[in-house]
């Protein structure tokens, strides 16, 4: 069983990377009078929304930090960070506009397929540590 385990972890961690990856290809914001604007311009942009009081791109330096703490074998710090991507990515929902320039916010008309995907990745790299076959922690020696 082990190597299920192993194999499981792996397929979790790979995927929610997979996802994360996808998610910078797809629109994130979608509006009535404007192109979408897509996960990789908000990745590298997104940042400018904490002058506005939107935190939710800070979920992608909380997401790394998990990966870097599991890559290491600081499970517990990862499972915190992990959490921490989660409840940070959940405050892009909150997000109501988007500002294209100088001259005021744009309304966001939807969220696009990018944004569920990019929150998709954070819940399933939380997943990785609550379900007791993926964990390293409970192996039984099998």
């Amino acid at each position: 069983m082990k190597w299920f385990r192993e194999f499981a972890s792996s397929l979790t961690i790979g995927l929610s990377l997979f996802l994360f990856a996808a998610s910078l290809k797809f629109p994130a914001f979608v509006f009535r009078e404007h192109e979408p604007v897509i996960g990789g311009s908000l990745l590298f942009f997104g940042w400018i929304g904490i002058l506005t009081g939107d935190f939710g791109w800070l979920a992608n330096p909380a997401y790394l930090l998990a990966l870097g703490f599991l890559y290491f074998g600081t499970e517990s710090a990862a499972k915190v960070f992990s959490g921490i991507a989660v409840l940070l990515g959940l405050l892009s929902l909150r997000t109501q506009g988007y500002y294209f320039d100088e001259s005021g916010r744009t309304p966001i008309d939807k969220f696009g397929f990018g944004l569920y995907i990019w929150l998709a990745s954070f819940f399933l790299l939380q997943l990785y540590f609550w379900m007791p076959y993926f964990s390293y922690q409970h192996d039984d020696g099998k």
